[in-house]
């Protein structure tokens, strides 16, 4: 894992939450939001939360670490971000994705902004197939 102290945003984390990652994904324009996995399978967010990026069903600031408790336990072993959303993979295949959706790039079937983290679904949209058979 990269040297994580080279991320301001990610300086004030206790090492008892920095020794358990095992994936870290810092994203949006400034380098200003974070998701985290840690080795137990926890999912925890917080920063600026630009369009609900963050998947806590609100778009206010979240300053300290807050659990996802919908990707929780779910096995994500991938994060991916655009420029206000992300999307999960899991190592089952499934996809979950929020953030801003105006033009369908969540491909969750819908075309609104989701804070909520929500499971890819057949959707109909023009969305490309994101994982090989």
């Amino acid at each position: 894992m990269a040297n994580l102290n080279n991320y301001p945003v990610l300086r004030g984390l206790n090492s008892k939450i920095m020794s358990n990652l095992k994936i870290v994904c810092v994203f949006g324009m400034n380098g200003n939001e974070v998701l985290l996995i840690t080795k137990e399978d926890m999912v925890y967010a917080f920063g600026e939360n630009r369009n609900g990026c963050l998947g806590l069903s609100t778009y206010n600031r979240i300053v300290e670490p807050t659990k996802v408790d919908i990707l929780c336990n779910k096995g994500i072993n991938k994060l991916s971000y655009g420029l206000s959303h992300v999307m999960a993979l899991t190592s089952g295949g499934e996809v979950y994705s929020w953030g801003d959706n105006n033009y369908g790039q969540c491909c969750n079937g819908i075309k609104e902004k989701s804070t909520q983290s929500m499971k890819r679904q057949n959707s109909g949209y023009n969305c490309p197939k994101l994982i090989k058979d």
